[in-house]
């Protein structure tokens, strides 16, 4: 997955899944995250929503200023979760953000 540096309205779906592969149901999560680690070190944490209802481990985050997606380079992702039985991060995850070609619209 990539997505352009500084887009607004982006959406990212991470899906929580159980040792053996297969979606773990989170429905009765009572708090849900997405840590970013950024290319240059820094973190970022943000609450998220299911994308459906949890039963399915699905999770969103839709990017909502420019600074959700600056800088450009390899971006790794948890997701952090808390349930009845649980509280941990999922494994590591990556994804690119693409340098766009002007730093303001031509």
């Amino acid at each position: 997955m990539s997505i352009q540096e500084g887009t607004i309205g982006a959406t990212i779906l991470a899906t929580v899944k159980n040792t053996d592969g297969s979606p773990r149901d989170i429905s009765n999560a009572t708090v849900k995250k997405f840590v970013f680690r950024k290319p240059d070190g820094s973190k970022m944490s943000v609450d998220v929503p299911f994308f459906t209802n949890g039963q399915d481990g699905k999770l969103l985050f839709t990017t909502a200023q420019v600074s959700d997606t600056q800088p450009a380079g390899n971006w790794r992702l948890q997701s952090y979760h808390e349930q009845p039985g649980f509280r941990g991060l999922s494994k590591v995850g990556t994804f690119w953000v693409l340098r766009n070609l002007f730093e303001d619209t031509p």
